[in-house]
């Protein structure tokens, strides 16, 4: 079931994309494929970096503000 919603979805952003690269001239065309594909890419990407950063837990400041420089090297 989850698999069929996913094609569908899929299908519906594809052909979504083909209609606003026709209505802007690029129907048919080599860069329409290049559109859909960085698009796609893009939104992969996002989504595995949303993932993994859910994933991670927030680091502390370990004593330290968060702007404070400290070089280690201090006298």
């Amino acid at each position: 079931m989850v698999t069929q919603q996913f094609e569908q979805r899929t299908r519906e952003l594809i052909d979504s994309l083909k209609a606003i690269c026709a209505a802007y001239g690029l129907g048919n065309d080599g860069n329409e494929f290049k559109i859909i594909t960085q698009v796609f890419l893009y939104k992969f990407l996002n989504d595995k970096f949303a993932f993994e950063a859910k994933k991670k837990p927030p680091r502390a400041c370990q004593g330290r503000e968060l702007g404070s420089r400290h070089s280690g090297n201090e006298s």
